[in-house]
């Protein structure tokens, strides 16, 4: 019997697509297993070692969230966001820290902080609940 793609398959297809993270970070320790915990609990990552590779990547790669360390080289995490959102006004981002301070963060809607060190899961839960899923509900 011949299958045909109908549209629930496009649903179940739609569901299976993951979630994309600009992972942001310049010590490579971190952003190379960070990574590899976000693509273990299924989501793709696409990694950045500093502002102006992440600006560039996004050119390259369509993503669903922003997980940024504060303090980078060129520019600091909420600098980038707010370069970001002038094209991707909604983008969400976590804004990873050592401290619970980020500038300029209470403007900014779609955000979060966590706090290094920081547990994985702790990471992946606010990755979940601040991307629309893609199901539908």
């Amino acid at each position: 019997m011949p299958h045909f793609i109908g549209e629930d398959d496009a649903i179940i297809e739609s569901s299976n697509v993951p979630i994309t993270v600009l992972l942001v970070e310049d010590e490579a320790l971190i952003r190379i297993s960070t990574a590899d915990l976000l693509q273990d609990s299924g989501m793709s990552v696409v990694e950045a070692g500093s502002a102006d590779e992440a600006l560039a990547a996004m050119g390259d790669h369509p993503v669903d969230i922003l997980v940024t360390d504060v303090n980078l080289p060129e520019m600091s995490g909420p600098q980038l966001i707010l370069k970001i959102r002038e094209t991707l006004p909604h983008l969400p981002v976590i804004f990873a820290t050592g401290d619970n301070n980020v500038p300029g963060m209470e403007e900014l809607e779609h955000s979060a902080v966590i706090v290094k060190p920081y547990e994985y899961e702790i990471l992946v839960t606010h990755i979940h609940a601040m991307v629309p899923s893609r199901a539908g509900g």
